[in-house]
C-alpha cells in the first residue's frame, strides 16, 4: 500500500512539473516572438532612417568638393558605409545568438525538475 501512495505521488507532482513546465515554455515562446519582432521593427526602421540620412549626407558631401575629387570622395564615404554596415550587422547577430540562449529558463527549470524527481525516487 505504501508502494502505491509513493507511486501516486510521484505521478501527480510529474503531471504538476509537466503542466508548470508548459505554462512557462508558452510564456518563453511569447517573450521569443516579442524579442524577435521588436528586434525586426528597430532594424527596418533604422535601416530606412540611416538609408535617407546617408544619401542625403552623401549627396551633400560629394556637391561641396571640387568636381576632380568627388570619385575619391564618394569612395571613401562607401568604405565608412560599409564598415558602419557590418559593426550592425555584427551587433544584430551578437544580440540575436549571443546575448542569451532562447528557453534558457526552460532548459533551467527541465534540469532541476529531473533532480527533485530522482530525489523523490532515491528515498
Amino acid at each position: 500500500m505504501k508502494t502505491m501512495r509513493s507511486l501516486s505521488l510521484l505521478g501527480s507532482t510529474a503531471a504538476h512539473l509537466v503542466a508548470m513546465r508548459v505554462r512557462l515554455l508558452a510564456a518563453e515562446f511569447h517573450l521569443e516572438r516579442m524579442r524577435f519582432l521588436r528586434c525586426l521593427f528597430l532594424s527596418v526602421l533604422g535601416g530606412t532612417l540611416l538609408g535617407t540620412a546617408l544619401l542625403a549626407a552623401t549627396a551633400l558631401i560629394v556637391l561641396s568638393v571640387s568636381e576632380e575629387n568627388q570619385i575619391m570622395v564618394l569612395g571613401i564615404i562607401v568604405l565608412v558605409l560599409l564598415g558602419m554596415a557590418a559593426l550592425c550587422i555584427g551587433f544584430t547577430l551578437h544580440y540575436l545568438f549571443g546575448a542569451s540562449t532562447p528557453f534558457q529558463a526552460s532548459t533551467d527549470a527541465l534540469k532541476e525538475d529531473g533532480k527533485c524527481l530522482t530525489s523523490l525516487l532515491n528515498k
